[in-house]
């Protein structure tokens, strides 16, 4: 649990981070990649900051990523431990 709570953290202090602005189009996908390797790294405790792909991209749409891809390392982590229950019922 507290890997998750630390994961979390990490996504959201790098959202905090104000985003520089420029001319060209946001790409949301090299943004969501940039985030989810973000969100591996943290898992071995790299804090990081926000990512260069996600400069232009509106705070809500990284707060939607930042949702999906935390639910999914939470639902992830549930089915795991649900698994690991299961296994020591044998």
């Amino acid at each position: 649990m507290r890997t998750a709570l630390a994961v979390t953290a990490a996504l959201l202090l790098g959202l905090t981070v104000t985003a520089c602005s420029d001319d060209s189009e946001p790409n949301v996908s090299a943004c969501k990649q940039a985030m989810q390797k973000q969100l591996e790294d943290a898992k071995d405790g790299t804090t990081g900051s926000r990512p260069s792909a996600c400069n232009g991209v509106d705070d809500a749409t990284l707060q939607k990523i930042a949702a999906d891809l935390i639910g999914s390392e939470v639902e992830k982590g549930m089915e795991d431990a649900v698994e690991k229950e299961l296994g020591e019922l044998d």
